[in-house]
């Protein structure tokens, strides 16, 4: 199964890259086991999931999620999770 991870808020801050509406599409297959079981991951905080979505953004955007505090906090205030298909 696919899961499709979009930003859905950001804070406006100096240096900000990321935008509203990015996505990246990540494989079940990445994920633990945990995640895939879940539809509403991100209340889990500090795990292999998040650097999963952080590196995902990294490779397709050149976005530093953590730097920006899009994976520091309560990441369902700023994130969407979807599965597709």
């Amino acid at each position: 199964m696919l899961y499709r991870i979009t930003i859905k808020h950001m804070e406006r801050n100096n240096y900000a890259k990321a935008e509203i509406g990015m996505n990246v599409e990540i494989s079940s297959k990445q994920l633990s086991s945990f995640f895939g079981n879940y539809i509403n991951p991100f209340k889990i905080q500090n795990n292999s999931d998040m650097k999963v979505i952080h590196t995902a953004f990294m490779d397709k955007y050149g976005v530093d999620l953590y730097k920006e505090g899009v994976l520091n906090y309560s990441s369902e205030r700023y994130l969407k999770c979807e599965p597709i298909g």
